[in-house]
């Protein structure tokens, strides 16, 4: 108050002083207030400051519920501004579609004892995207005007994905260790203990996982490599060993099985570490690597045996040619000499040594598959039980023979001289393995060779079969000696007392008579032949015992055509002997020109197969143009399927084989040239 206009009298010189002490109070006072007041302006703004430049979301409400304070922290998120969404009496319903969230919001402006504690709710933003805000409310009253409530908001939008992607990451992971076709097994990578282990490995194990869980991994392995797979392991962890590892496990019922490890060393958050194991069974895989093994044996096998038989066709060509000669002319020297001649004798030996050597030839051309053979529908028992007793002499009375037809229809399609040769070698075979005396089983059964049986035997086709097994109580085979069983030449009988001959002679009859062979031996247990035959339909032929036969002679007239010159001569006399007209010629063109030419007529052809040029069935075929009714006789000691398939001779073609007799010859030619 200005100085001039105070009262001045005495009497009021107190009151003024009181006023005066009043107004400096006052002063003081209103200073002070100035000073607050300037403070709480400076704290006001540096509050809205903070507010404003939150890192978190800040919403504050008024009275109503209505958005009384935006920060710019809710502008960036929301995507809504400050204008927007201040004093908006729907901004709820933009951040909220949902009723339930906005529900929620609601009860907490109206209620001051309503709280929120980190409550996570989907705010919708201004794009129309999801956001997972973490919302905390702060209870207490606010001292700036208007302010009702406000609550503080995180956005935890990344960090939920971030969890929800690892938790994903997880479960995925724990279904591909669950569900992973190999055993899988976790172990600690500095105690080799075993952490956890999928159903597979229990499965694979016969164990629980509870059983090994806090077990080492050698509790894994059989106890003779605990240690060496520990040793393994630890070089695995530290980096040495790397790659496949093969091992072998033991199973809860003392089953060993061979697998194959992949190791695989995991760090884990603290600077842990684990091995993953991957074991997978590779039993099946060593089973099939044996079949496997075994098959290409076998096709090794088989490929040699198909050499060697095509080595011994070519031998046995030439061979019998030059045996037709020297049996021959040795037949045609006895004929002229007396029985007490002493040429005779010797005459005797050379012919006998000449029979041998056919028989050796016969066995080549068996084992080679190139033997011609007349095939007929036959009974097998009944093949078997007419040589019952012959069998009996042969084996001797130290052995006992059984027969047992297991099946009543043994019908197979074969040359009936050909299972007797099989059936014989087999049974003397048998006889020498049981020198002391023992059993010999013949049995017949009915077979079914499936796909399975027929992917681990080359030979073998799907189908019915006859089944002939033969069975000894002998000494047996080593698989060494089995290996070799049916190469020709191959014995191992002493010195003088087998060709060698007789198994490889059964490997090529059944082979050439579609079958297949099997044998199964054991050092000091016996040997048994399966032999498969295929099964056929059909009336089975009755078995005759062919009779002597007398020399037959004939008249006609006989175009031979043969291009070795000792087989042709010997044939020329053979046929002149016989009472024949002869045409000999030593190949086709010059028997077709001679064939033109001659005047009468010519009744058969007697021709080679293999000849150089113009074959033997190509001749008769030429030979036929012109003179249809002429007969042909085919004569070889080997043909490839000139007049055969597959060693089968062909329907309706009349052949002898080389080397041939006179006697054979003679009949030969009546049964041809009579034949309607």
């Amino acid at each position: 108050m200005p100085q001039e206009n105070l009262p001045q009298a005495e009497g009021d010189n107190t009151e003024f002083v009181s006023l005066q002490t009043r107004c400096a109070a006052m002063e003081k006072e209103l200073a002070t207030l100035r000073h607050e007041t300037a403070a709480l302006w400076r704290n006001e703004q540096a509050f809205r400051q903070m507010i404003r430049e939150f890192p978190f979301l800040f919403i504050a409400f008024d009275e109503s519920g209505v958005v009384f304070h935006w920060n710019e922290t809710c502008e960036r998120v929301t995507g809504y501004t400050k204008e927007e969404m201040v004093a908006n009496p729907k901004a709820l319903e933009l951040l909220y579609p949902d009723a339930t969230y906005r529900a929620i919001i609601v009860e907490l402006i109206s209620d001051p004892d309503c709280e929120l504690h980190n409550e996570e709710m989907v705010l919708t933003t201004k794009s129309g995207e999801g956001r997972v805000i973490s919302w905390s409310d702060i209870s207490v009253r606010v001292p700036i005007p208007g302010w009702k409530r406000w609550t503080i908001g995180q956005d935890v939008t990344d960090w939920r994905r971030a969890e929800d992607a690892l938790t994903e990451a997880n479960e995925r992971m724990r279904a591909l260790f669950m569900g992973a076709p190999d055993a899988v097994f976790v172990s600690d990578a500095e105690t080799a203990v075993i952490l956890d282990m999928n159903p597979q490995a229990e499965r694979l194990l016969e164990r629980c996982k509870e059983e090994l869980i806090g077990k080492t991994i050698a509790a894994l392995h059989p106890s003779g490599q605990q240690a060496d797979h520990l040793r393994r392991f630890y070089s695995v962890q530290e980096g040495r060993d790397t790659g496949f590892l093969q091992a072998e496990i033991v199973t809860a019922s003392g089953k060993i099985v061979p697998v194959e490890i992949s190791p695989n060393v995991v760090a884990l958050k603290g600077g842990k570490r684990v091995v993953q194991g991957f074991l997978r069974d590779v039993s099946s895989r060593k089973r099939a690597e044996e079949e496997k093994l075994a098959l290409e044996g076998q096709l090794r096998h088989a490929q040699k045996m198909e050499s060697i038989g095509r080595l011994a066709g070519g031998v046995a060509h030439d061979f019998n040619n030059l045996l037709t000669s020297i049996s021959g002319n040795v037949e045609l020297a006895m004929m002229e000499l007396g029985d007490r001649d002493p040429l005779r004798v010797l005459l005797q030996e050379i012919g006998h040594a000449a029979e041998s050597a056919a028989a050796l030839t016969r066995q080549l051309l068996a084992f080679s598959r190139k033997q011609i053979i007349e095939p007929r529908v036959l009974d097998l028992n009944a093949l078997i039980e007419r040589m019952h007793k012959m069998l009996g002499r042969l084996i001797g009375e130290d052995v006992q023979l059984y027969m047992v037809p297991r099946t009543s229809e043994a019908q197979v399609n074969a040359d009936p001289g050909q299972l007797e040769q099989v059936i014989i070698n087999l049974a003397v075979n048998a006889r020498d393995a049981m020198p002391l005396g023992g059993r010999l089983s013949l049995e017949t059964d009915l077979a079914t060779l499936d796909e399975d049986y027929c992917r681990n035997h080359v030979d073998a086709v799907p189908g019915e079969y006859i089944v002939l097994s033969v069975s000894d109580t002998g000494c047996g085979m080593s698989p060494e000696v089995k290996s070799h069983l049916f190469e020709p030449f191959f014995t191992t009988k002493p010195r003088g007392k087998g060709t060698g001959l007789g198994l490889a002679t059964i490997y090529g009859v059944v082979k050439q008579n579609g079958g297949s062979i099997e044998v199964y031996s054991e050092v000091g247990r016996g040997t048994t032949f399966k032999i498969y035959l295929p099964r056929v339909g059909g009336e089975a032929k009755p078995l005759k015992n062919l009779a002597a036969r007398s020399l037959a002679l004939g008249q006609e007239t006989i175009l031979l055509v043969e291009d070795e010159q000792v087989v042709r001569d010997l044939a020329n006399r053979f046929l002149t002997k016989l009472g024949y007209n002869v045409l000999p010629h030593a190949n086709a063109g010059d028997a077709l020109l001679a064939a033109r030419n001659f005047p009468g007529k010519i009744h058969l052809l007697m021709t080679d197969v293999v000849m150089p040029g113009m074959n033997g069935p190509t001749l008769a075929e030429e030979l036929l143009k012109f003179r249809p009714e002429i007969k042909v006789l085919f004569a070889s000691g080997y043909t490839e399927d000139a007049i055969v398939h597959h060693g089968v001779l062909s329907q309706g073609v009349q052949f002898i084989g080389k080397p041939y007799s006179i006697h054979a010859l003679a009949n030969k030619l009546r049964e041809v040239l009579t034949a309607s």
